[in-house]
């Protein structure tokens, strides 16, 4: 039987305290961007930087589950091409 854990906080902070090649599996609900409600947690989208820690502790062949929006993938797959 293997451990697991289940991490939960703020992405980037979480992702920084993680050995290179060490995860398996990430599960994530990313903000969309469209301030739902005036809530602060849907301000902004996830940046270049959180994706890159992602691949950073992702081990080879580890899986990425993310629940996003339709238009808000389409919108963050170009806003972060343009970033690039």
């Amino acid at each position: 039987m293997s451990d697991w854990r289940i991490l939960a906080g703020d992405a980037l902070t979480v992702l920084r305290t993680l050995p290179d090649g060490g995860v398996d599996a990430i599960v994530t609900d990313p903000p969309y961007g469209l301030s739902f409600m005036g809530k602060d947690w849907d301000h902004g989208i996830p940046g270049a930087s959180v994706w890159s820690e992602g691949l950073r502790v992702a081990r080879p062949g580890a899986h990425l589950v993310e629940r996003p929006l339709p238009m808000a993938t389409r919108d963050r797959v170009h806003r972060e091409r343009d970033r690039a």
